[in-house]
Protein backbone atom coordinates (compact mmCIF):
# COMPACT_ATOMS: atom_id res chain seq x y z
CA UNK A 1 0.00 0.00 0.00
CA UNK A 2 2.75 2.43 1.50
CA UNK A 3 4.65 1.62 -2.38
CA UNK A 4 1.24 2.46 -4.18
CA UNK A 5 1.15 5.74 -2.52
CA UNK A 6 4.48 6.66 -3.87
CA UNK A 7 3.80 5.55 -7.28
CA UNK A 8 0.90 7.59 -6.92
CA UNK A 9 2.96 10.43 -5.77
CA UNK A 10 5.45 10.57 -8.45
CA UNK A 11 3.04 10.62 -11.10
CA UNK A 12 1.08 13.53 -9.62
CA UNK A 13 4.56 15.45 -9.71
CA UNK A 14 4.97 14.40 -13.20
CA UNK A 15 1.62 15.69 -14.24
CA UNK A 16 2.11 18.68 -12.69
CA UNK A 17 5.64 18.99 -14.47
CA UNK A 18 3.77 18.02 -17.87
CA UNK A 19 1.71 20.81 -16.88
CA UNK A 20 4.82 22.95 -16.22
CA UNK A 21 6.15 22.78 -19.52
CA UNK A 22 3.12 23.10 -21.63
CA UNK A 23 0.44 25.57 -20.19
CA UNK A 24 1.90 28.20 -22.37
CA UNK A 25 0.53 25.99 -25.84
CA UNK A 26 -2.70 25.67 -23.81
CA UNK A 27 -2.97 29.43 -23.92
CA UNK A 28 -1.99 29.45 -27.86
CA UNK A 29 -4.75 27.13 -27.73
CA UNK A 30 -7.28 29.01 -26.42
CA UNK A 31 -6.28 32.63 -28.13
CA UNK A 32 -6.60 30.81 -31.29
CA UNK A 33 -10.11 29.14 -30.44
CA UNK A 34 -11.71 32.10 -28.56
CA UNK A 35 -9.90 35.15 -30.09
CA UNK A 36 -8.71 34.76 -33.33
CA UNK A 37 -11.96 32.20 -34.68
CA UNK A 38 -13.92 33.83 -32.21
CA UNK A 39 -15.76 30.83 -31.17
CA UNK A 40 -17.51 30.32 -27.69
CA UNK A 41 -17.60 27.27 -25.77
CA UNK A 42 -19.88 26.15 -22.25
CA UNK A 43 -16.10 24.63 -20.72
CA UNK A 44 -13.25 25.66 -22.98
CA UNK A 45 -10.53 23.40 -23.13
CA UNK A 46 -8.19 25.57 -20.65
CA UNK A 47 -11.28 25.10 -17.80
CA UNK A 48 -11.69 21.20 -18.62
CA UNK A 49 -7.33 20.88 -18.34
CA UNK A 50 -7.21 23.48 -14.85
CA UNK A 51 -10.73 22.05 -13.67
CA UNK A 52 -9.07 17.92 -14.01
CA UNK A 53 -6.02 19.38 -11.99
CA UNK A 54 -7.80 21.18 -9.46
CA UNK A 55 -9.80 17.88 -8.49
CA UNK A 56 -6.42 16.24 -8.58
CA UNK A 57 -4.32 18.66 -6.30
CA UNK A 58 -8.09 18.64 -3.98
CA UNK A 59 -7.39 14.90 -3.84
CA UNK A 60 -4.02 15.01 -2.62
CA UNK A 61 -4.62 18.00 -0.55
CA UNK A 62 -7.11 15.58 1.37
CA UNK A 63 -5.05 12.68 1.55
CA UNK A 64 -2.51 15.14 3.17
CA UNK A 65 -4.56 16.44 5.54
CA UNK A 66 -5.26 12.77 7.22
CA UNK A 67 -1.55 12.56 8.25
CA UNK A 68 -0.63 16.06 9.57
CA UNK A 69 -1.95 19.72 9.38
CA UNK A 70 0.57 22.15 8.67
CA UNK A 71 -0.81 25.88 8.74
CA UNK A 72 -0.69 26.01 4.50
CA UNK A 73 -2.93 23.48 4.49
CA UNK A 74 -5.04 24.90 7.72
CA UNK A 75 -4.89 28.56 6.00
CA UNK A 76 -5.94 26.15 2.70
CA UNK A 77 -8.95 24.31 4.70
CA UNK A 78 -10.33 27.60 5.99
CA UNK A 79 -10.51 28.79 2.47
CA UNK A 80 -12.30 26.22 1.08
CA UNK A 81 -14.89 26.76 4.11
CA UNK A 82 -15.18 30.70 3.05
CA UNK A 83 -15.79 30.31 -0.28
CA UNK A 84 -18.58 27.57 0.52
CA UNK A 85 -20.01 30.14 2.66
CA UNK A 86 -19.60 32.89 -0.13
CA UNK A 87 -21.35 30.54 -2.40
CA UNK A 88 -24.28 29.34 0.33
CA UNK A 89 -25.00 33.47 0.56
CA UNK A 90 -25.03 34.19 -3.32
CA UNK A 91 -27.73 31.55 -3.76
CA UNK A 92 -29.69 32.38 -1.22
CA UNK A 93 -29.41 35.89 -2.02
CA UNK A 94 -29.98 35.42 -6.06
CA UNK A 95 -31.25 31.52 -6.29
CA UNK A 96 -29.72 31.52 -9.70
CA UNK A 97 -27.97 28.02 -10.36
CA UNK A 98 -26.22 29.86 -13.82
CA UNK A 99 -24.62 32.79 -12.03
CA UNK A 100 -23.43 30.20 -9.14
CA UNK A 101 -21.68 28.03 -11.72
CA UNK A 102 -20.59 31.26 -13.23
CA UNK A 103 -19.21 32.55 -9.48
CA UNK A 104 -18.06 29.09 -8.96
CA UNK A 105 -16.14 28.76 -12.78
CA UNK A 106 -14.05 31.90 -11.26
CA UNK A 107 -13.57 30.94 -7.94
CA UNK A 108 -11.94 27.48 -9.19
CA UNK A 109 -9.43 29.80 -11.36
CA UNK A 110 -8.24 31.61 -7.60
CA UNK A 111 -7.91 27.73 -6.33
CA UNK A 112 -5.82 26.23 -8.90
CA UNK A 113 -3.72 28.75 -8.35
CA UNK A 114 -3.33 28.50 -4.71
CA UNK A 115 -3.22 24.82 -4.23
CA UNK A 116 -0.74 24.76 -6.82
CA UNK A 117 1.18 26.96 -5.20
CA UNK A 118 0.80 24.40 -2.36
CA UNK A 119 1.89 21.22 -4.24
CA UNK A 120 4.99 22.89 -5.87
CA UNK A 121 6.15 24.71 -2.40
CA UNK A 122 5.53 20.84 -0.77
CA UNK A 123 7.82 19.37 -3.11
CA UNK A 124 9.93 22.93 -3.48
CA UNK A 125 13.43 20.80 -4.04
CA UNK A 126 11.99 18.93 -6.82
CA UNK A 127 10.27 21.75 -8.98
CA UNK A 128 13.85 23.87 -7.80
CA UNK A 129 15.74 21.16 -9.80
CA UNK A 130 13.43 21.16 -12.71
CA UNK A 131 13.23 24.94 -13.06
CA UNK A 132 15.69 25.79 -15.77
CA UNK A 133 14.43 23.18 -17.77
CA UNK A 134 10.97 24.63 -17.18
CA UNK A 135 11.91 27.93 -18.03
CA UNK A 136 13.84 27.21 -20.68
CA UNK A 137 11.10 24.94 -23.02
CA UNK A 138 8.35 27.74 -22.21
CA UNK A 139 10.70 30.41 -23.06
CA UNK A 140 11.68 28.72 -26.55
CA UNK A 141 7.48 28.55 -27.06
CA UNK A 142 6.78 32.22 -25.95
CA UNK A 143 9.79 33.44 -28.18
CA UNK A 144 8.21 31.36 -31.47
CA UNK A 145 4.56 32.54 -30.86
CA UNK A 146 5.67 35.74 -30.34
CA UNK A 147 8.36 36.40 -33.06
CA UNK A 148 6.20 34.54 -35.64
CA UNK A 149 3.06 36.40 -34.98
CA UNK A 150 5.52 39.75 -35.58
CA UNK A 151 7.38 38.67 -38.66
CA UNK A 152 4.30 37.02 -40.64
CA UNK A 153 1.43 39.02 -39.04
CA UNK A 154 -0.17 36.15 -37.96
CA UNK A 155 -0.96 36.81 -34.80
CA UNK A 156 -3.43 38.78 -32.22
CA UNK A 157 -2.32 42.74 -31.48
CA UNK A 158 -1.43 44.04 -28.63
CA UNK A 159 -2.70 47.36 -29.26
CA UNK A 160 -4.81 48.29 -31.97
CA UNK A 161 -3.50 51.80 -32.47
CA UNK A 162 0.60 50.53 -32.38
CA UNK A 163 1.13 49.40 -35.95
CA UNK A 164 3.65 46.09 -35.41
CA UNK A 165 2.97 45.44 -31.68
CA UNK A 166 1.71 41.51 -31.44
CA UNK A 167 1.53 38.76 -28.62
CA UNK A 168 1.32 36.00 -30.68
CA UNK A 169 -1.59 34.13 -30.59
CA UNK A 170 -1.83 34.12 -27.00
CA UNK A 171 -4.74 34.72 -25.37
CA UNK A 172 -4.22 37.55 -23.07
CA UNK A 173 -2.48 40.63 -22.89
CA UNK A 174 -1.51 41.43 -19.32
CA UNK A 175 -0.29 38.08 -19.07
CA UNK A 176 1.93 37.93 -22.02
CA UNK A 177 3.53 41.32 -21.02
CA UNK A 178 5.16 39.93 -17.51
CA UNK A 179 5.90 36.83 -18.75
CA UNK A 180 7.98 38.57 -21.09
CA UNK A 181 10.12 40.66 -18.00
CA UNK A 182 10.04 37.52 -15.91
CA UNK A 183 12.25 35.73 -18.89
CA UNK A 184 14.24 38.66 -19.20
CA UNK A 185 14.82 38.81 -15.53
CA UNK A 186 15.54 35.28 -15.22
CA UNK A 187 18.14 34.97 -18.34
CA UNK A 188 19.61 37.85 -17.10
CA UNK A 189 20.53 37.25 -13.65
CA UNK A 190 21.85 34.01 -15.11
CA UNK A 191 23.46 35.52 -17.69
CA UNK A 192 26.88 34.22 -18.52
CA UNK A 193 29.56 35.10 -21.37
CA UNK A 194 28.25 32.16 -23.21
CA UNK A 195 26.62 32.37 -26.52
CA UNK A 196 23.57 31.06 -25.18
CA UNK A 197 23.01 33.33 -22.58
CA UNK A 198 23.65 36.45 -24.25
CA UNK A 199 21.57 35.47 -26.95
CA UNK A 200 18.29 34.61 -25.09
CA UNK A 201 18.50 37.87 -22.99
CA UNK A 202 18.89 39.98 -26.49
CA UNK A 203 15.53 37.65 -27.68
CA UNK A 204 14.21 38.02 -24.43
CA UNK A 205 14.08 41.96 -25.42
CA UNK A 206 13.09 41.64 -28.56
CA UNK A 207 10.67 40.03 -26.94
CA UNK A 208 9.54 43.10 -25.19
CA UNK A 209 9.97 45.50 -28.09
CA UNK A 210 7.31 43.16 -30.29
CA UNK A 211 4.91 43.35 -27.56
CA UNK A 212 5.20 47.18 -26.67
CA UNK A 213 3.64 47.40 -23.82
CA UNK A 214 4.45 49.67 -20.86
CA UNK A 215 6.51 46.66 -19.16
CA UNK A 216 9.32 48.20 -21.46
CA UNK A 217 10.10 50.67 -18.44
CA UNK A 218 10.97 48.17 -16.22
CA UNK A 219 13.64 46.70 -18.08
CA UNK A 220 16.45 49.71 -16.68
CA UNK A 221 15.08 49.06 -13.25
CA UNK A 222 15.40 44.97 -13.37
CA UNK A 223 18.63 46.20 -14.48
CA UNK A 224 19.95 47.98 -11.63
CA UNK A 225 18.82 44.87 -9.42
CA UNK A 226 20.80 42.47 -11.19
CA UNK A 227 23.84 44.87 -10.77
CA UNK A 228 23.09 45.42 -7.46
CA UNK A 229 22.99 41.61 -6.90
CA UNK A 230 25.88 40.97 -8.73
CA UNK A 231 28.06 43.94 -6.69
CA UNK A 232 27.12 42.18 -3.36
CA UNK A 233 28.26 39.01 -4.44
CA UNK A 234 31.22 39.92 -5.44
CA UNK A 235 34.05 39.10 -3.31
CA UNK A 236 35.44 42.87 -1.74
CA UNK A 237 38.67 42.63 -3.29
CA UNK A 238 36.72 42.43 -6.56
CA UNK A 239 34.07 45.06 -6.04
CA UNK A 240 36.12 48.21 -6.81
CA UNK A 241 36.87 47.07 -9.90
CA UNK A 242 33.43 45.60 -10.70
CA UNK A 243 31.84 48.52 -9.65
CA UNK A 244 34.45 50.52 -11.73
CA UNK A 245 33.33 48.38 -14.58
CA UNK A 246 30.05 48.82 -14.37
CA UNK A 247 30.04 52.67 -14.35
CA UNK A 248 32.22 52.37 -17.41
CA UNK A 249 29.61 50.68 -19.32
CA UNK A 250 27.07 52.90 -17.83
CA UNK A 251 28.64 55.93 -19.35
CA UNK A 252 29.75 54.77 -22.21
CA UNK A 253 26.36 53.34 -23.09
CA UNK A 254 24.61 56.89 -22.51
CA UNK A 255 26.35 58.38 -24.93
CA UNK A 256 26.12 55.53 -27.50
CA UNK A 257 22.70 54.09 -27.02
CA UNK A 258 20.15 57.14 -25.90
CA UNK A 259 20.01 58.61 -28.92
CA UNK A 260 18.76 55.18 -30.83
CA UNK A 261 16.10 54.75 -27.17
CA UNK A 262 15.06 58.03 -27.87
CA UNK A 263 13.95 57.29 -31.69
CA UNK A 264 12.50 54.12 -30.84
CA UNK A 265 10.72 55.84 -27.52
CA UNK A 266 9.15 58.46 -30.06
CA UNK A 267 8.30 56.02 -32.73
CA UNK A 268 6.44 53.19 -30.73
CA UNK A 269 6.47 53.69 -26.70
CA UNK A 270 5.04 57.20 -26.71
CA UNK A 271 1.74 56.26 -28.42
CA UNK A 272 0.96 53.91 -25.00
CA UNK A 273 1.99 56.94 -23.03
CA UNK A 274 0.62 59.96 -24.89
CA UNK A 275 -2.91 57.65 -24.93
CA UNK A 276 -2.97 57.51 -21.14
CA UNK A 277 -1.76 61.49 -20.53
CA UNK A 278 -4.46 62.50 -22.79
CA UNK A 279 -7.66 60.40 -20.84
CA UNK A 280 -5.52 61.67 -17.31
CA UNK A 281 -6.05 65.40 -18.47
CA UNK A 282 -9.92 64.96 -19.47
CA UNK A 283 -10.67 63.35 -16.02
CA UNK A 284 -10.73 64.55 -12.80
CA UNK A 285 -8.05 63.08 -10.38
CA UNK A 286 -8.30 60.12 -8.50
CA UNK A 287 -5.99 60.83 -5.55
CA UNK A 288 -4.96 64.31 -4.71
CA UNK A 289 -1.49 63.35 -3.66
CA UNK A 290 1.83 64.27 -6.18
CA UNK A 291 3.74 61.18 -6.03
CA UNK A 292 0.31 59.13 -7.48
CA UNK A 293 0.72 61.89 -10.32
CA UNK A 294 2.91 59.57 -12.85
CA UNK A 295 1.11 56.71 -12.10
CA UNK A 296 -1.72 58.37 -12.74
CA UNK A 297 -0.61 59.53 -15.92
CA UNK A 298 0.49 56.03 -17.06
CA UNK A 299 -2.50 54.26 -16.41
CA UNK A 300 -5.24 56.45 -15.25
CA UNK A 301 -7.98 53.52 -15.55
CA UNK A 302 -6.30 51.31 -13.18
CA UNK A 303 -6.20 53.96 -9.99
CA UNK A 304 -9.76 55.40 -11.28
CA UNK A 305 -11.74 51.85 -11.44
CA UNK A 306 -10.78 51.01 -8.14
CA UNK A 307 -11.26 54.18 -6.50
CA UNK A 308 -15.19 53.74 -8.04
CA UNK A 309 -14.83 50.18 -6.56
CA UNK A 310 -13.67 51.18 -3.63
CA UNK A 311 -16.17 53.82 -2.83
CA UNK A 312 -19.02 51.57 -3.67
CA UNK A 313 -17.99 49.41 -1.13
CA UNK A 314 -18.06 51.26 1.29
CA UNK A 315 -21.21 53.14 0.69
CA UNK A 316 -22.74 49.19 1.28
CA UNK A 317 -21.23 47.89 4.07
CA UNK A 318 -23.20 45.02 4.20
CA UNK A 319 -20.54 43.93 1.10
CA UNK A 320 -17.43 44.47 3.07
CA UNK A 321 -16.35 41.59 4.24
CA UNK A 322 -17.89 38.99 1.70
CA UNK A 323 -17.84 41.49 -1.14
CA UNK A 324 -19.98 41.33 -4.32
CA UNK A 325 -18.39 38.45 -6.10
CA UNK A 326 -17.24 38.01 -9.89
CA UNK A 327 -20.30 38.53 -11.31
CA UNK A 328 -21.75 41.29 -9.11
CA UNK A 329 -18.33 43.49 -10.46
CA UNK A 330 -19.39 42.74 -13.50
CA UNK A 331 -22.80 43.89 -13.21
CA UNK A 332 -21.15 47.00 -11.09
CA UNK A 333 -19.38 47.88 -14.14
CA UNK A 334 -22.03 47.56 -16.94
CA UNK A 335 -23.69 49.49 -14.55
CA UNK A 336 -21.59 52.26 -15.19
CA UNK A 337 -21.55 51.97 -19.00
CA UNK A 338 -18.14 51.08 -18.86
CA UNK A 339 -16.48 48.96 -21.51
CA UNK A 340 -13.94 47.15 -19.06
CA UNK A 341 -15.50 45.22 -16.19
CA UNK A 342 -12.48 45.16 -13.39
CA UNK A 343 -9.72 47.53 -12.26
CA UNK A 344 -6.97 45.27 -14.00
CA UNK A 345 -5.36 45.05 -10.58
CA UNK A 346 -5.50 41.77 -8.44
CA UNK A 347 -5.57 42.97 -5.45
CA UNK A 348 -8.36 45.90 -5.62
CA UNK A 349 -10.40 43.35 -7.75
CA UNK A 350 -10.50 40.73 -5.59
CA UNK A 351 -11.36 42.55 -2.18
CA UNK A 352 -14.11 43.91 -4.16
CA UNK A 353 -15.18 40.79 -5.16
CA UNK A 354 -14.77 38.95 -1.66
CA UNK A 355 -14.49 41.08 0.71
CA UNK A 356 -11.93 42.01 3.24
CA UNK A 357 -11.95 38.37 4.44
CA UNK A 358 -11.59 36.69 1.37
CA UNK A 359 -8.87 38.70 0.38
CA UNK A 360 -6.85 38.44 3.23
CA UNK A 361 -7.75 34.57 2.66
CA UNK A 362 -6.16 34.72 -0.59
CA UNK A 363 -3.08 36.89 -0.50
CA UNK A 364 -1.72 35.78 2.82
CA UNK A 365 0.46 33.08 1.97
CA UNK A 366 1.61 35.25 -1.26
CA UNK A 367 1.99 38.56 1.33
CA UNK A 368 4.27 36.31 4.08
CA UNK A 369 6.70 35.00 1.04
CA UNK A 370 6.74 38.48 -0.20
CA UNK A 371 7.56 39.59 3.31
CA UNK A 372 10.24 37.11 4.15
CA UNK A 373 11.76 38.17 1.14
CA UNK A 374 12.01 41.83 2.15
CA UNK A 375 12.47 41.64 5.57
CA UNK A 376 15.41 39.27 4.43
CA UNK A 377 16.95 41.74 1.60
CA UNK A 378 17.39 38.88 -0.83
CA UNK A 379 18.43 40.06 -4.38
CA UNK A 380 19.02 36.76 -5.59
CA UNK A 381 17.40 35.91 -9.36
CA UNK A 382 14.01 34.11 -7.57
CA UNK A 383 13.64 36.51 -5.05
CA UNK A 384 13.61 39.58 -7.70
CA UNK A 385 11.39 37.63 -10.02
CA UNK A 386 8.67 37.48 -7.44
CA UNK A 387 8.95 41.03 -6.76
CA UNK A 388 8.50 41.43 -9.90
CA UNK A 389 4.91 39.61 -10.25
CA UNK A 390 3.58 40.13 -6.80
CA UNK A 391 4.17 44.91 -7.95
CA UNK A 392 2.87 43.65 -11.35
CA UNK A 393 0.15 42.15 -10.16
CA UNK A 394 -0.80 44.78 -7.28
CA UNK A 395 -0.24 47.90 -9.53
CA UNK A 396 -0.13 46.54 -13.23
CA UNK A 397 -2.77 43.88 -14.29
CA UNK A 398 -4.04 40.35 -13.55
CA UNK A 399 -1.73 37.88 -12.69
CA UNK A 400 -3.54 35.67 -9.89
CA UNK A 401 -6.40 35.65 -12.16
CA UNK A 402 -4.72 35.25 -15.18
CA UNK A 403 -4.16 31.36 -15.63
CA UNK A 404 -1.06 31.94 -17.87
CA UNK A 405 0.84 34.61 -15.74
CA UNK A 406 -0.71 32.97 -12.27
CA UNK A 407 0.72 29.41 -13.40
CA UNK A 408 4.09 30.81 -13.95
CA UNK A 409 3.92 33.06 -10.29
CA UNK A 410 2.73 30.02 -8.59
CA UNK A 411 5.61 28.12 -9.44
CA UNK A 412 7.90 30.88 -8.23
CA UNK A 413 6.06 31.61 -4.89
CA UNK A 414 5.66 27.71 -4.69
CA UNK A 415 9.02 27.32 -4.43
CA UNK A 416 10.42 30.25 -2.75
CA UNK A 417 7.53 29.52 0.01
CA UNK A 418 9.07 26.24 0.17
CA UNK A 419 12.60 27.12 0.88
CA UNK A 420 11.05 29.93 3.86
CA UNK A 421 8.87 27.02 5.71
CA UNK A 422 12.30 24.43 5.28
CA UNK A 423 14.53 26.98 6.56
CA UNK A 424 12.17 27.18 9.56
CA UNK A 425 11.81 23.64 10.07
CA UNK A 426 15.79 23.36 9.80
CA UNK A 427 16.60 26.47 12.08
CA UNK A 428 15.79 25.11 15.50
CA UNK A 429 17.44 21.58 14.69
CA UNK A 430 21.03 23.29 13.26
CA UNK A 431 20.52 25.58 17.25
CA UNK A 432 19.99 22.47 19.00
CA UNK A 433 23.30 20.79 17.29
CA UNK A 434 25.29 23.93 18.16
CA UNK A 435 24.40 24.41 21.35
CA UNK A 436 24.87 20.74 22.05
CA UNK A 437 28.38 21.29 20.63
CA UNK A 438 29.09 24.09 22.89
CA UNK A 439 27.58 22.34 26.03
CA UNK A 440 31.09 21.76 27.38
CA UNK A 441 31.68 25.12 27.57
CA UNK A 442 29.08 25.34 30.63
CA UNK A 443 30.49 22.46 32.47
Amino acid sequence: CRNKCCRKAVEMKKIILLYLYFFLVLDLLLGFLLKYLNLSFFLNPGQIVRGILLISLLIVFFFDIQNRISPITAYLLILICFFIIFLSVLFLRFKSPLLLFEEFSHISKILFILFLIYYISKHHEYFFAKLPKIIQVNFIIFSLAIIFGYFTGAGLSTYSYIEGSSKGMFYGGNPVSILSLVYFTYYLFNLRFRLKNILFVCIALFNIHIISTKAVFVVPIIFLFYLLDRFLKERLANKAIFAFLMISIVFISYFLVVPEVVNLYENRYSKVLKRSYRVYQKRERVFEIPITAPLEMIAYRRPMAARMQFSDMFQKPQFLFLGFGHTGQRDFWIGQNMSYHDASMDFFDVIFQYGICGGFLIFIVIFATVFNILLNLQTDRNSIIVLLLFLYSFFGGHVISAMTSGTIFALFIGIKHGEIENQKRWEPEILRKIKKKLSWLER
